[in-house]
């Protein structure tokens, strides 16, 4: 019989303090990255930030569920929001003096259609939009596009659906329909 190999005592114990070394490090980082999140969460700065966040995600949310949407996504819009600026007010408040003037800005209606189909066109999207909701006081621009194609529009309408007039995409100098 073959008696057990020597075990080197002082190897294994010297793996075993640099491995305590380096948790004890970790661990010693992390928390100060802890304190460092707390004391920034409870600052003024820390606390605007969660506010924001947490009011553009309840936007968000509404928009998304909004009446008109289930109708967008019937027509074909993978994702469909209507976002009423005067709920970004409170969130603009926050960032810049005075805010959004509520009530002088339009709804905002997006459609966006997967890379597999044709957007629809702007004016079907406030046919059905209004459809919908029926008509209403203020206008509104609608936005549609397919994602990861450059192709859309972006038009204006009024609140009974009428196209007021094309407006320009981002990057655009021209307006398309």
């Amino acid at each position: 019989m073959n008696p057990a190999p020597p075990t080197d005592a002082k190897k294994t114990n010297g793996c075993l303090i640099a491995l305590f070394i380096v948790g004890g490090l970790l661990l010693l980082v992390l928390g100060a990255a802890a304190i460092g999140l707390v004391i920034f969460a409870r600052s003024d700065t820390g606390k605007k930030i969660a506010s924001i966040a947490s009011k553009g995600g309840k936007v968000l949310k509404k928009s998304v569920n909004a009446p008109g949407t289930p109708e967008l996504v019937k027509l074909g819009c993978a994702q469909a929001m209507v976002i009423d600026p005067d709920d970004f007010s409170d969130i603009v408040s926050e960032l810049v003096d005075g805010g959004i003037p509520k009530g002088k800005t339009e709804r905002m209606v997006i459609c966006q259609a997967p890379p597999s189909n044709a957007a629809p066109s702007c004016d079907n999207v406030a046919k059905t939009y209004v459809a919908a909701v029926g008509a209403s006081e203020g206008g509104f621009v609608v936005t549609a596009g397919a994602k990861g194609k450059g192709s859309g529009c972006q038009a204006e309408y009024d609140g009974a659906g009428n196209h007021l007039r094309d407006l320009p995409q981002a990057g655009q100098t021209g307006a398309t329909q």
